[in-house]
């Protein structure tokens, strides 16, 4: 099933739960306004195509190396429409390249990735606990029951990939996928996430997400569901904020200032201060 009919289908997945973590009215408010396409999100499908599907690369996409006018242009975009291929920039293609080199040049990521495995799977399973229909787009999967989840980020290290985990969710998508493929199979099954660093040069990291994580996203998966089911019955969909609300600065203003004075008790001069 290709990625337009995987949108298609009316289930609960991994992006619309995360828009419920903000409110169910944002939730409900996508189920009928479309995701705006974006470039960075055009460029993730390439690198993800280019790196679990090698063989489909070349069929999908194509570069043009000249200036995007004049009539050989415009011949040019209107075969690859035609064809069915996406349009790269010559930078985006050999970044593209770049970026595949470097996760299957990585020993451990390439393990995964060089068994006889299945990308860009598409699931279906129905929620045990709630009967909502769900479903899952995910990355790659290996015979010996292992969900790889295959990831571009600004920067890698553990710091700030945790932090960028926890702030985008990816410990709940994990549950998600990992919730589907045991509902499908019966089995359990493991999810390791391959990390690649944006630009160059594109480290990588390769690893399992830890038995703590998943549990901390089963447990907001199983929230989530539960309020859209709910709101999905009563037909109300609430905002985050529907009561009066308080503003206030934020911890480290305070954190600061805390810090000023008791360097004052102590005789010391705040750094930066003369």
């Amino acid at each position: 099933m290709n990625f337009a009919a995987y949108c298609q289908l009316d289930a609960v997945n991994a992006s619309s739960l995360k828009s419920a973590a903000v409110s169910a009215a944002d939730y409900h408010y996508d189920l009928t306004h479309a995701r705006p396409d974006t470039a960075a999100m055009a460029k993730g499908r390439a690198i993800h195509c280019a790196t679990l599907e090698p063989d489909e690369f070349p069929r999908r996409y194509t570069v043009w190396r000249d200036a995007r006018r004049g009539k050989d242009w415009l011949k040019f975009e209107e075969g690859a429409t035609d064809a069915g291929l996406e349009i790269l920039t010559p930078a985006e293609y050999d970044d593209v390249l770049a970026t595949r080199d470097a996760v299957r040049a990585h020993p451990y990521a390439a393990s995964f990735l060089d068994l006889d495995g299945l990308a860009e799977q598409t699931i279906t399973w129905v929620d045990h606990d709630t009967d909502l229909p769900c479903k899952a787009r995910i990355d790659f999967v290996t015979p010996d029951n292992v969900i790889v989840d295959l990831k571009t980020a600004a920067h890698i290290d553990p710091h700030a990939f945790e932090n960028q985990t926890e702030k985008l969710l990816y410990h709940m998508s994990a549950a998600h996928y990992l919730n589907g493929m045991q509902a499908i199979t019966g089995e359990d099954w493991r999810f390791v996430f391959i990390v690649v660093k944006s630009t160059p040069r594109h480290a990588v990291r390769c690893g399992p997400l830890t038995e703590d994580a998943r549990y901390c996203g089963e447990q907001e998966v199983a929230r989530l569901l539960r309020l859209v089911a709910d709101c999905t019955a009563s037909g109300t969909w609430p905002e985050a904020y529907p009561d009066e609300d308080t503003f206030d600065l934020p911890a480290w203003f305070y954190a600061q200032g805390e810090r000023a004075d008791a360097m004052a008790l102590e005789g010391l001069t705040p750094k930066g201060d003369k």
